[in-house]
């Protein structure tokens, strides 16, 4: 039986539901229906769940559990938690707001010393705690400081052991290597691993580190801490550190040979290991950033743009870009060309462009383009902003715009995602004004972003007629236009 089946069974049972009476309801044949009921035939669609919980009187919280059971009898427990996931992580995922936990000031513990030993034994969470905040604090405070981590990212304790650096005022290297599922399949909570890995490294990007992650696939030594033994280590110029799995235990040591034997452990798993993100290193740079998201681009394949606010750039003509970028601006002339080559690339690109109702609204009431800086342009009149969203909706454009109802996340937060089948780019906001760009590698995770924008649902768009109406509506009457 199909989890579907399953079910629409258990709801029968409860409700004393007759499977004629149901059949006739659905106007279903009641032979297929009983095939239905047994898991020998998945439902023909939304509207059949839709008359089944009708009839059936199912609660809010029911219906979304029998849909929710017909959408993974559709495509598969694995792909439909892997989609749901991706939602999750757009919807939720705000650096920025995850750092009001990570910038909380944060020292080594006060008396921690090793003295004249050459090691030390950590019993419990406070002393593997105390003894990495330690070597830390140690190490960002060297000229030409160095640490590598092989360390699963746990959130909370990851940002915690790493904090302090961001008042160091020295940049630290950082190169950290954690393993990733490599099955994409759901786990504990039906959660999607290597997202979460995703989402807790987001904050680390706003310390003042050169840091690196790097992944490789494996046993993930969380999962069955028994037999992890000491899965985890931490080293510096001075200091190693192993650590079990569950993080209460571990063994600290500054005895050279030791340091070499580590380092020379670590350097091989970092050889074998593949890059996970890179940043971009001057993502606050208008060119430097336009640069970096052509990269994503760089091959013909079909993308997909996925941005609550509009992409703008492709209908931007050389005469609203010669009107509005700021007289005054430094190299005025060299940035407006490479504004005009970026937005003919795009042009030329078989991109899919995925906005929000509210984000098109909310240019005509602010007039601001995500792609270009605050502070590189004027904002635009009312009436270039009216030209602007009608070039948008240009019946030309019209196979490749598509408009949601509901916004996905925080449109004051805005996540802004390229994806082709090969490369990826995210685009997150860490704090005011200022954005991290992160080019995504892995493969399993170009696959759950390109899957999700794929397959997202037909009905959560507006037709492009609904969206030209609701737009010439608000060009009408919005109180906006008297500003």
């Amino acid at each position: 039986m199909s989890i579907f089946s399953q079910l629409l069974s258990e709801y029968m049972k409860q409700k004393k539901i007759q499977t004629y009476r149901l059949a006739q309801y659905c106007g279903y044949d009641r032979g297929n229906m009983y095939k239905i009921i047994n898991g020998k035939r998945n439902p023909p669609g939304k509207e059949f769940v839709e008359k089944v919980a009708g009839y059936m009187h199912l609660t809010p919280l029911e219906k979304t559990k029998l849909y929710e059971a017909y959408q993974i009898s559709i495509v598969g427990y694995d792909i439909y938690y892997r989609r749901k996931a991706v939602l999750e992580f757009l919807t939720e995922v705000d650096a920025g707001r995850e750092l009001d936990f990570a910038l909380q000031p944060i020292r080594a513990e006060q008396g921690f010393e090793m003295e004249d030993k050459t090691f030390m034994l950590l019993e419990g969470r406070h002393a593997v705690r105390s003894a990495l905040m330690y070597m830390t604090a140690d190490e960002t405070h060297q000229s030409e400081g160095h640490i590598r981590m092989l360390l699963q990212p746990e959130s909370d304790f990851l940002a915690s052991i790493l904090a302090m650096c961001s008042n160091s005022g020295i940049q630290t290297r950082v190169d950290h290597i954690f393993c990733l599922d490599d099955t994409n399949k759901a786990t504990g909570k039906d959660k999607n691993y290597n997202l979460t890995c995703l989402k807790n490294i987001l904050p680390l990007y706003h310390y003042n580190y050169e840091y690196q992650t790097w992944y490789y696939y494996g046993y993930i030594p969380g999962q069955n801490q028994m037999f992890a033994l000491f899965p985890y280590m931490v080293l510096t110029s001075g200091y190693a550190c192993i650590l079990t799995a569950d993080l209460k235990k571990g063994y600290l040591t500054k005895e050279p040979k030791m340091l070499k034997m580590l380092s020379e452990i670590f350097e091989n798993c970092h050889s074998h290991a593949s890059r996970f993100a890179s940043l971009a290193d001057s993502a606050n740079h208008a060119a430097e950033q336009m640069a970096f998201l052509s990269a994503t681009f760089s091959e013909r394949s079909t993308g997909y743009s996925l941005q609550m606010e509009p992409c703008f750039m492709p209908v931007l003509t050389k005469e609203i870009l010669q009107k509005y970028v700021r007289k005054d601006l430094p190299g005025r002339e060299i940035f407006l060309v490479q504004l005009q080559d970026y937005t003919r690339q795009l042009a030329k690109q078989k991109m899919i462009y995925i906005c929000s109702m509210e984000g098109i609204l909310r240019f005509l009431q602010n007039g601001k383009i995500p792609e270009i800086p605050d502070g590189l342009y004027e904002i635009p009149s009312v009436s270039d902003r009216i030209q602007i969203v009608k070039a948008l909706l240009a019946p030309e454009r019209a196979t490749r715009l598509r408009i949601l109802k509901n916004s996905i996340g925080n449109t004051e937060t805005p996540v802004y995602l390229y994806i082709t089948p090969k490369i990826g780019t995210l685009r997150l906001p860490l704090a005011i004004d200022q954005m991290v760009n992160l080019q995504i590698q892995e493969t399993g995770m170009l696959e759950a972003f390109y899957d999700f924008c794929e397959n997202l649902d037909e009905e959560m768009f507006y037709s492009f007629e609904e969206a030209e109406q609701i737009v010439e509506e608000e060009m009408k009457d919005g109180d906006w236009k008297t500003e």
